[in-house]
């Protein structure tokens, strides 16, 4: 099977979310759902073709936004380690830009 560069990300990132002490749990809930959807999104779209593909790729798309938004509040409000943060919104910021080109 090929590699999915994009997909592999997705698992890394959404591992790191659920392996991380969040010290609000339905921030937490939130944030591990959304990253479970990239990367879920991304897996389904992958075997896909035409705009099914694509459905699942802005899917993917908006649930990284998602995430890029609880990160900003989970930083904003020291509810996490301000490394693990900053790893975070580097990891999601570079899987937006791939799935912004994916579906543009």
């Amino acid at each position: 099977m090929a590699r999915f560069h994009a997909l592999e990300m997705a698992l890394t990132t959404a591992a790191s979310v659920y392996a991380a002490e969040i010290r609000n749990a339905e921030l937490r809930n939130q944030l591990q759902r959304a990253a479970s959807s990239v990367a879920l999104n991304l897996a389904e779209g992958s075997g896909r073709v035409g705009k099914d593909r694509m459905h699942f790729y802005r899917i993917a798309y908006g649930s990284c936004r998602e995430c890029q938004a609880a990160v900003e509040i989970v930083g904003r409000t020291g509810m996490a380690q301000a490394a693990l943060v900053a790893q975070w919104r580097e990891e999601f910021d570079r899987l937006g830009a791939i799935l912004w080109k994916l579906t543009h």
